[in-house]
């Protein structure tokens, strides 16, 4: 999990989906040219370990400025993370046995670049809908959801008043049902309607905080009263 953070930041190209390949998918027969070297059985056995070719204990991925169109899109890491597609009906347990990481809990996927917004915001709805043990979800840098694309942010309330329904927003409260943390930092598209619009009582029950770092203050405020009141209990806006 460390390594992937430091390869995505320093990395001249970035990860990309061989990168994930190569750190979290492993073969059997790769031992072959190490036991040709005569190395230590024991040695063999903590690298066997420490390998952990299930991924059980990846709790974390550091995505950010990772995601784009040419060397790792969306819909490439949807695809890793969940290599067969969920099934109607299908059960929790047979869900998670099917996912790459069946322990993942917290998931940067900030400062995206795309030049396709609403497949970006289509996918990422898939990609939670396979990965639903994410509580805490970074989406900063996001573009603006397509549901809100026409209008200027002067001109949305105009458009859309209290209590309206963002189906983007909304959709993405029904698949992360286990989320407690999200980070919408530099979206100046976040406002306290489009908050409203997500399903607090329900899929967003348990988020307790919002991050909104380089969003206006008054903007935060209202954002906070309308997520507690929809929530009806206390959610945290930091800045």
């Amino acid at each position: 999990m460390a390594l992937l953070a430091y390869l995505a930041r320093y990395s001249p190209t970035g990860v990309g989906l061989d990168g994930l390949n190569v750190l979290f998918r492993y073969e059997d027969d790769e031992q072959t040219d190490v036991d040709d070297l005569g190395a230590d059985l024991d040695a063999l056995s903590v690298l066997d370990r420490a390998l952990d070719s299930d991924n059980e204990r990846v709790s974390a991925l550091d995505l950010s400025f990772q995601i784009d169109d040419l060397y790792l899109s969306l819909a490439d890491l949807a695809r890793f993370l969940s290599p067969k597609p969920p099934g109607e009906g299908e059960t929790w347990l047979a869900l998670m046995a099917a996912h790459t990481f069946p322990a993942l809990t917290a998931l940067s996927l900030a400062y995206p670049s795309t030049n396709s917004p609403t497949k970006l915001w289509s996918t990422l709805l898939a990609l939670l809908r396979a990965c639903q043990t994410v509580s805490v979800l970074s989406l900063a840098g996001w573009p603006i959801p397509p549901d809100m694309f026409y209008s200027t942010p002067s001109t949305q309330a105009q458009f859309y008043p209290a209590g309206s329904s963002f189906t983007t927003i909304r959709s993405l409260s029904r698949v992360s049902l286990c989320l407690k943390w999200i980070d919408l930092s530099y979206c100046s598209w976040v406002d306290e309607h489009l908050m409203a619009s997500a399903e607090w009582r329900s899929g967003w029950r348990n988020v307790g905080t919002i991050v909104l770092k380089g969003v206006d203050a008054e903007v935060c405020a209202r954002v906070q009263r309308a997520a507690t009141e929809s929530r009806g209990a206390w959610v945290e806006v930091v800045r």
